[in-house]
């Protein structure tokens, strides 16, 4: 009884929860007929915007399967060109395989091998040079502990310029090497030639303020007479007798050609630059590289230094720098010579940057203490 009573509840609920249902339904039935269109004009129109869509959209398909198509027929084209040429690379590592000697080491047992017909002194000559197996034996490690034992000279004549900085001196502290300074003393400098042997010596003369003097010939003479390395910078050819200047000159086989300075030319006529084949020098190379030779601090003048050319008179020695790019003869203002054991610079090295100098200064350094080392070997 209980539950029959129950069940009879949930079914007058559910009734009365229909109805207001069917009313709401036939609610929005009437409301639709009342905003039905009522003109042909408006269903022609909502008839052609239909047209139109259809259109659209069976173009929009036909573009797709154009596209799709067009893409399609691409990618078998770059697949064919792909095996066509996957094909070609091994026929190629085909070709490049090595043939057994098979057919070389019959052919070997059948020709009797020919002596050499060539005489000992012959053989020793198409050697290479004595410079080159000196290269061969060289050791980085002993050249290293070399250059830590060597005896260094130092002038620089830029220590009365407290607002320059001192290159060489800066090269050689960066490096770690040993040196005795002499500073700008003149009279040091002079006492240590003629009381020792030096394996490098070291003359920067930059300092325009100080009398050109034709003595700092005498002192590089005496160096380079001791079997000394030399790095002399100088400005004031010019400004000393060719005599004076002639001897120390003499002995790298170079002369001087004409004064370099402001009234020279144009700026790229201010500029060194590696003259030509030079450019991959060892001195330009070793242990630094990576120089932008128009990273100038200041072009100093009017008198920036001097040009020089070869004499002819020896046969190693070469210009490195020079103000034309494409000559290789005259202008230059960087020479080398003395079995590598000699460097002459004739313009300011305060012309370049701080980070484009002191790294050449080493470069030199490096050059002739090796030329000096492989000399002793």
């Amino acid at each position: 009884m209980i539950h029959r009573s129950h069940n009879s509840g949930i079914n007058r609920n559910r009734n009365r929860a229909v109805f207001p249902i069917i009313l709401l339904i036939l609610g929005i039935l009437i409301l639709s007929c009342t905003y039905l269109p009522s003109s042909t004009q408006d269903d022609s129109q909502d008839l052609a915007y239909i047209e139109v869509g259809v259109q659209q959209t069976l173009l929009a398909e036909q573009a797709t399967q154009t596209h799709m198509a067009q893409r399609q027929q691409t990618e078998i084209s770059l697949q064919t060109i792909q095996t066509v040429q996957a094909a070609q690379i091994k026929q190629t590592q085909a070709a490049l395989q090595p043939v057994q000697p098979v057919q070389e080491v019959e052919l070997a047992e059948d020709i009797p091998v020919q002596e050499s017909q060539e005489e000992p002194s012959e053989v020793q000559a198409s050697q290479s040079t004595t410079g080159e197996e000196s290269a061969s034996d060289f050791s980085q490690e002993a050249f290293e502990a070399y250059m830590q034992d060597a005896k260094i000279l130092l002038y620089e004549d830029v220590v009365g310029a407290p607002w320059l900085a001192r290159y060489a001196k800066d090269a050689l502290d960066d490096m770690g090497l040993d040196y005795k300074d002499d500073g700008s003393a003149k009279g040091w400098l002079k006492s240590d030639l003629l009381s020792s042997k030096w394996d490098l010596v070291i003359i920067a003369l930059e300092d325009s303020r100080l009398p050109p003097t034709g003595e700092y010939f005498d002192y590089i003479n005496q160096a380079i007479d001791n079997g000394s390395a030399v790095i002399l910078e100088i400005w004031f050819l010019n400004f000393v007798s060719r005599g004076e200047a002639a001897k120390m000159l003499s002995k790298c086989g170079v002369e001087f050609e004409s004064d370099y300075g402001w009234d020279t030319g144009g700026v790229n006529d201010l500029i060194n630059w590696p003259l030509p084949g030079k450019n991959d020098h060892p001195v330009f190379n070793e242990p630094n590289t990576g120089f932008r030779w128009t990273n100038i601090a200041t072009i100093t003048g009017p008198d920036i230094g001097d040009y020089i050319i070869l004499s002819g008179k020896k046969d190693d020695a070469e210009l490195l720098l020079g103000t034309i790019a494409t000559e290789k003869n005259t202008h230059g203002t960087l020479a080398l010579c003395n079995d590598g054991k000699f460097i002459i610079q004739t313009f300011r090295t305060h012309n370049l940057a701080y980070e484009e100098a002191v790294p050449l200064w080493q470069n030199y350094i490096y050059y002739v203490l090796k030329a000096k080392f492989l000399e002793g070997q």
